[in-house]
C-alpha cells in the first residue's frame, strides 16, 4: 500500500507553523524523528503531514498570538477542474435539470443559496454550494416548469 507523500503546500503550513512557535531546526527535526522515524518533512507521507500539523496545533495552545487553524497556506481541493471547467460542470448540471431555458432557474439557486445573482460571479465555495444544491434537487425527481395562466 502507497501513500501519497507529503505536498508543498503542507510542507509550507508546517514550516510557518515552526516559525510561529520559535522552535529551532535541530528540535524541529528531533521531533520528526522521534513521532515518524524521518529525516526530514519531504519524506513523510499526506497523513504524517495532516498529523504533524494537528500536532504543531496542540503545542500552539496558550501561546497568545497562535490560533489553530490561523495558518492555511494550503487547501485541500475537491475539484481538480479550473474555476472555468467547475461553471462549467454545474451549466451542465442545470441544463439537465431544469432543460431548455435554464440560465433563470439557475440564477435563482445561486441568488437563494450563494445570495449571487448570476452563476458566472461565484467564487469556489459559493459554486461548491449551488453544485450540492443541484446534485440534491435531482435527486429529488423531475423539474416540472409551473405554468401561469
Amino acid at each position: 500500500m502507497s501513500e501519497t507523500k507529503i505536498t508543498k503546500q503542507m510542507i509550507k503550513a508546517i514550516k510557518t507553523k515552526q516559525r510561529a512557535l520559535k522552535m529551532t531546526d535541530d528540535a524541529y527535526r528531533a521531533l520528526i524523528s522521534d513521532r515518524y522515524w524521518q529525516n526530514s518533512c519531504t519524506a513523510l507521507t499526506e497523513t504524517e503531514g495532516h498529523d504533524l500539523l494537528d500536532y504543531l496545533d496542540s503545542l500552539g495552545r496558550g501561546i497568545e498570538g497562535f490560533r489553530k487553524g490561523a495558518v492555511r497556506p494550503y487547501r485541500q481541493k475537491q475539484y481538480e477542474s479550473s474555476m472555468k471547467g467547475f461553471r462549467e460542470e454545474i451549466c451542465a448540471l442545470a441544463q439537465q435539470r431544469f432543460g431548455e431555458g435554464w440560465e433563470k432557474p439557475l440564477n435563482k439557486l445561486c441568488l437563494a443559496v450563494a445570495y449571487i445573482d448570476h452563476y458566472k460571479f461565484l467564487d469556489y465555495a459559493k459554486a461548491t454550494a449551488v453544485k450540492d444544491a443541484l446534485v440534491k434537487l435531482e435527486a429529488r425527481g423531475p423539474y416540472q416548469r409551473k405554468v401561469s395562466l
